[in-house]
């Protein structure tokens, strides 16, 4: 499989599958998140012969949610980070996903081969964000979920929360 056709699943149908995720509510936590994203790369990749998906890798000490392999190669690993809190709309945290885009180029770094990293975020605000795409030594991609761009952002914030909500208060 070419890079471009893993490339175009990933920035493409798997982001697709995801936001709709995210309006469905069926997404509360990051936990939420990294499920979700094993799922849909699991259902997408075990259609592929020699291809395989595999979550929580301990590599070299350090934890990365997701890591895509072919023919017993880790070609992917995939970081998955929230940005969406009850009460706080119009939120970006930019030092928590600039750290988790630091620590998975560090782990990439630290394999020493070429392996492509992604940084998968959910947040939501109006400002437009960038975080840095690196392509020196590997590549590296953000793909962002901004929850402000959805068809109706004020109305899903508002189901979120309620359902946020009825949730805590049953535990």
């Amino acid at each position: 499989m070419s890079y471009q056709i893993f490339n175009q699943f990933l920035t493409g149908q798997f982001l697709v599958k995801i936001k709709e995720d995210l309006l469905s509510w069926r997404l509360f936590s990051k936990e939420d998140l990294k499920v979700i994203a094993y799922y849909h790369a699991r259902r997408y990749f075990l259609t592929l012969p020699n291809w395989l998906v595999r979550a929580g890798l301990n590599i070299k000490g350090r934890i990365v949610d997701l890591g895509i392999f072919y023919q017993g190669e880790l070609k992917t690993l995939i970081q998955c980070d929230w940005g969406i809190f009850p009460n706080q709309p119009d939120y970006f945290p930019e030092d928590k996903f600039n750290q988790s885009l630091r620590n998975l180029i560090e782990l990439i770094e630290l394999l020493d081969k070429k392996v492509m990293g992604y940084l998968l975020t959910v947040y939501e605000s109006t400002t437009k964000y960038y975080l840095p795409l690196l392509p020196e030594k590997n590549f590296y991609q953000w793909l962002a979920i901004n929850i402000a761009e959805f068809p109706e952002p004020q109305k899903w914030r508002k189901n979120f929360e309620d359902l946020i909500n009825k949730f805590i208060d049953k535990i």
